[in-house]
């Protein structure tokens, strides 16, 4: 396996356990608040951030899927910018 694979490999991993992290402390943060507010049933919040996320993930993976040919315009953000803001209405 190349050098630039194996890190690529790492990147998405690292990359993943931040998005996942990132989700868990929603999560978190929303049953606290729930249960701070009076909130009886726990499974609510735990719904809503879940599917927050599941959402957030898909809109996030179609995107990147439909614009990957947009990775050369990084070397010029406002460029890269400018094309990904075509995305805005669907967010």
């Amino acid at each position: 396996m190349p050098f630039s694979s194996a890190r690529a490999d790492r990147s998405l991993a690292v990359a993943g356990i931040a998005w996942i992290l990132f989700w868990t402390l929603m999560v978190l943060v929303a049953l606290e608040d729930y249960r701070r507010d009076g909130g009886a049933a726990p499974w609510q919040p735990v719904l809503w951030e879940t599917s927050s996320a599941l959402v957030a993930t898909l809109l996030f993976l179609f995107q990147r899927r439909l614009s990957s040919g947009d990775d050369a315009l990084v070397a010029t953000p406002r460029r890269w910018f400018g094309r990904q803001l075509r995305w805005l209405p669907l967010y």
